[in-house]
């Protein structure tokens, strides 16, 4: 990694703030019809299949998971897909809220079952690559997915088990240069971006030559580098990172409490039982943001219903839950006014 492509992650760093400022001095003057438009429906969706992981990364909750574990059935699935499209449909997340999506053993045929529904568009999930492999990195490449970001904390075997607490990197290391080869062949038909979550510095990071494969392997602007983590909820505390690694703090500047959290506002979260959380982020047990049962109800009838209401109305009564209360990852309306978020958010006036 030259200067240039450090250069690139700063400048990165420094628009995504540029985009934050303007789009919070743009929301009062869109409010209205920005809220109107994201309470019609779910403009993204979040599916866990799954609720298993084969990690432990320290700085994640899921160690602390205590829900029973599972993996979606076929029949579930392919009603949350029908629900979805039946809403409009949009993007669709296969990232667990706690979890590895390729612990599922069908994640493939979900993948092309939800590429085969016209109403949904980006597909996308964050995963370790730990069980690539067994899937079929060809089959993976081809499956209709659109968008991949694989975490990883740093590229050396004493790191990964340090951080995720897991032997697998050699397995690891294989699939990621596999996977990264055939995409770059293919033409990049998987957006993919290597998201790294350790306590190296920039330039111990860079130094390695694993690192150094990899990010030849990548087109400009395909790495992101975290440093500040999730508490989820006051889960995690600071106590369990290393030095290098440490909490987000919550900053009113720059996401000032000016409306209720934006994760109630954008999509949910339908957990491996069916049941739906109005927050894709940081309820790990599924109990305290719950607004709905799909084995009961449709999406649309849990998105237009009292318990989702009741939870925005709370928060902009100053009455949050107490998971909210904790979090460090509220993000205000404004939010939803990013270049990034234009995929699922475009208003019709303002």
């Amino acid at each position: 990694m030259n200067a240039f492509a450090v250069a690139d992650l700063w400048l990165n760093k420094l628009s995504y703030e540029m985009q934050g400022g303007l789009a919070l001095l743009r929301y009062p003057f869109v409010r209205a019809a920005l809220i109107a438009q994201l309470e019609r429906r779910p403009s993204k969706l979040a599916v866990e299949t799954t609720n298993i992981c084969n990690a432990n990364c320290i700085f994640c909750a899921y160690q602390f998971q205590s829900r029973a574990r599972g993996v979606m059935a076929a029949d579930l699935y392919r009603k949350v897909l029908s629900d979805y499209a039946a809403c409009g449909g949009g993007c669709l997340e296969l990232t667990p809220s706690g979890g590895e999506p390729f612990v599922d053993p069908h994640m493939i045929e979900r993948i092309r079952m939800a590429r085969a529904i016209p109403e949904i568009g980006v597909i996308r999930m964050a995963t370790n690559l730990i069980l690539a492999h067994k899937h079929g990195i060809t089959d993976i490449i081809g499956s209709g997915l659109s968008q991949m970001t694989i975490s990883m904390p740093g590229f050396d075997a004493d790191i990964y088990q340090r951080i995720y607490r897991s032997k697998m990197y050699p397995q690891v290391r294989a699939n990621l240069l596999d996977l990264l080869t055939q995409n770059r062949r293919a033409g990049y038909p998987v957006d993919i971006t290597l998201g790294v979550r350790g306590d190296q510095t920039l330039a111990q990071l860079t130094a390695s030559p694993d690192f150094q494969k990899a990010s030849r392997l990548l087109p400009p602007g395909k790495i992101e580098i975290t440093y500040r983590f999730n508490s989820w909820g006051g889960k995690v505390g600071a106590d369990l990172l290393p030095p290098g690694m440490v909490l987000k703090k919550a900053n009113r500047l720059r996401h000032p409490r000016i409306s209720p959290c934006s994760q109630l506002y954008l999509g949910a979260m339908v957990f491996w039982d069916g049941t739906v959380g109005g927050c894709t982020c940081v309820d790990i047990d599924a109990a305290d943001l719950i607004i709905g049962d799909l084995k009961t109800q449709s999406l649309a009838e849990i998105w237009g219903g009292k318990a989702l209401a009741a939870l925005r109305r709370g928060f902009a009564e100053g009455d949050w839950p107490e998971v909210c209360r904790r979090c460090n990852e509220y993000l205000n309306l404004s939010h939803c006014l990013r270049p990034g978020n234009a995929d699922f958010v475009r208003l019709s006036s303002g």
